[in-house]
C-alpha cells in the first residue's frame, strides 16, 4: 500500500510456504512466504524498496488463493513425481516441505514409511539453479536433516548451456526409447549417473530431461504400489509434454497394464 501508483494494481504470486504444523521444527506462528523475481514496474519498485529499507514492514492487500493442490490427492499418492520449470522452482518448496513434514510425523507415530517422491527442476537460469539448491539445504536444516532422505529424490537440470560448476557433471536424461533398446540404454544411463557429484544428496545435471521417459519410468516402476501422483508447474511446452505422457500411461491403465496416474498442473499465467 506504500508503493505509490502501484498500490492498487493486481499481481499474482505463488505462496511458497505452509501454515505452521504441530512439529517441533515448525515456527509457532504461520508465515506466508512469497518469492518474487524483480522484473519491471511493481516488482522492480518493490525490490528497490526492500534494498533501501531492509527489515521494514509495509501494508498489503491479499486476495485468494486461487488454484492449489488437493491435499487428499497428495495423501492418495504414495509415490509422487513433482516437476517444475523456471520460476516454478519456488512452487516446489511447499511440496518438499509437505513431504518432509509427513515423513517426520510418520516416524513419530511409527507409521508406514513407504511413501516416496521425486522432485525435478528444469531451468536455464543459473541464479535460479543456485538459489534453489541453497534454499532446499536450508529447508533440510529446519527439519534437523543434513541431507535429503533416502525416499526423496531431488534432481536439478540446468539447460542454460555450458556447465553450472565444477561439482556438476554433464549428464543428460535418456531420450524416449523403444522397447528393444530400452534395457541396455537404461543401464548405460545408470552407470553415467553414478559418477555424478551431489550436494546434500541432490543430483545436479546439465541438459534437458526427457519428461515422457521420466513419467513412463515412474508409472511402470515395479516398486510402485498405489496411485502415482504427478504434479507440474511450468511453461506451456512442459505442461503439454507432461499431460501427453500421463495420458499415454492412463491408456495403459485402461488396458490393465499400469498403476493409476493422477495429474495436477499449475499455470504460470494469470487465469
Amino acid at each position: 500500500m506504500s508503493l505509490g501508483i502501484h498500490a492498487l494494481s493486481i499481481h499474482p504470486f505463488t505462496a511458497c510456504s505452509l501454515p505452521a504444523g504441530n512439529s517441533s521444527f515448525d515456527k509457532a506462528t504461520s508465515e506466508l512466504v512469497l518469492y518474487i523475481r524483480p522484473q519491471k514496474g511493481f516488482t522492480a519498485r518493490l525490490a528497490k524498496h526492500a534494498e533501501t529499507h531492509p527489515n521494514s514492514t509495509i501494508r498489503v492487500l491479499l486476495d485468494g488463493p486461487y488454484g492449489g493442490i488437493s491435499s487428499q490427492e497428495i495423501q492418495r499418492s504414495p509415490r509422487q513425481l513433482v516437476v517444475a520449470g523456471g520460476s516454478g522452482a519456488g512452487w516446489l518448496l511447499p511440496m518438499i516441505s509437505t513431504f518432509l513434514r509427513h515423513q517426520q510425523q510418520s516416524e513419530a507415530a511409527a507409521a508406514d514409511l513407504s511413501r516416496s517422491a521425486r522432485i525435478v527442476l528444469v531451468t536455464r537460469d543459473a541464479e535460479t539453479h543456485q538459489w534453489f539448491d541453497e534454499t532446499v539445504q536450508e529447508m533440510l536444516a529446519t527439519f534437523g536433516l543434513e541431507k535429503v532422505p533416502a525416499n526423496l529424490e531431488i534432481e536439478m537440470y540446468y539447460t542454460g548451456g555450458g556447465e553450472m560448476a565444477s561439482e556438476t557433471t554433464s549428464t543428460h536424461a535418456l531420450p524416449k526409447l523403444d522397447e528393444e533398446a530400452k534395457d541396455g540404454n537404461e543401464r548405460a544411463g545408470s552407470d553415467s549417473s553414478s559418477d555424478m557429484k551431489r550436494s546434500n544428496s541432490m543430483k545436479r545435471l546439465n541438459g534437458r530431461p526427457s519428461l515422457p521417459s521420466i513419467v513412463h519410468a515412474e508409472a511402470t516402476a515395479s516398486t510402485l504400489a498405489g496411485q502415482l501422483g504427478v504434479f507440474v508447474c511450468g511453461p506451456a511446452s512442459m505442461q503439454i509434454d507432461m499431460s501427453n505422457a500421463v495420458a499415454a500411461e492412463q491408456l495403459a491403465v485402461l488396458k490393465g497394464g499400469s498403476n493409476d496416474v493422477y495429474l495436477h498442473m499449475e499455470h504460470f499465467s494469470w487465469a
